[in-house]
């Protein structure tokens, strides 16, 4: 996405100009397997802080029923303390981050993290129907608008649990 900011800018920006890091872990979850989420960017606009480890988490489902433990985790050294963790599913698997998660931990580059302990933020999008904004009727932004708050939470569908989730929300006009 041409909104999301590229790893080597955003670790440049890290090191010249730390933000306050905060001891523990935190896991941010993000639909993309490159670039810096924008929970992130916007997480430290507003409150300039970042933990100590941070951990970039995707789900990738492939084209298989299940995948095997052994080959479920792959991680992807970013940089500045933080590394992307790829989940691999099979198609037929509900996706369970915190036991992806569990294993993830035991593997050394991921050492002293502890899953029950991280702090887990999701983007939370807020869509709002605007007359201001062309391309589709008023009446079916609303709707539109409407069912997106009904959307599952992502939290619950990852397994995660909701005493350590952070949303951090963005609203987009349609």
């Amino acid at each position: 996405s041409k909104l999301r900011q590229g790893e080597d800018e955003f670790i440049e920006w890290v090191v010249t100009t730390p933000p306050i890091r905060l001891p523990g872990a935190a896991a941010i979850f993000t639909a993309a397997t490159t670039g810096i989420p924008l929970c992130l960017t916007h997480h430290l606009r507003h409150n300039r802080v970042m933990h100590e480890r941070v951990l970039f988490i995707a789900s990738v489902v492939v084209d298989e029923p299940r995948v095997e433990a052994a080959a479920r985790v792959r991680l992807v050294p970013v940089g500045a303390g933080i590394t992307r963790v790829i989940f691999h599913f099979g198609f037929m698997e509900t996706p369970d981050v915190m036991e992806g998660l569990r294993l993830a931990c035991r593997l050394p580059e991921l050492r002293g993290i502890d899953p029950e302990n991280i702090t887990y933020y999701f983007r939370r999008v807020m869509v709002i129907a605007s007359e201001k904004a062309s391309g589709m009727a008023t009446w079916r932004k609303s709707l539109f608008a409407t069912m997106h708050l009904n959307a599952n939470l992502p939290a619950a569908y990852f397994k995660v649990p909701a005493a350590q989730v952070i949303e951090v929300g963005l609203e987009v006009e349609i």
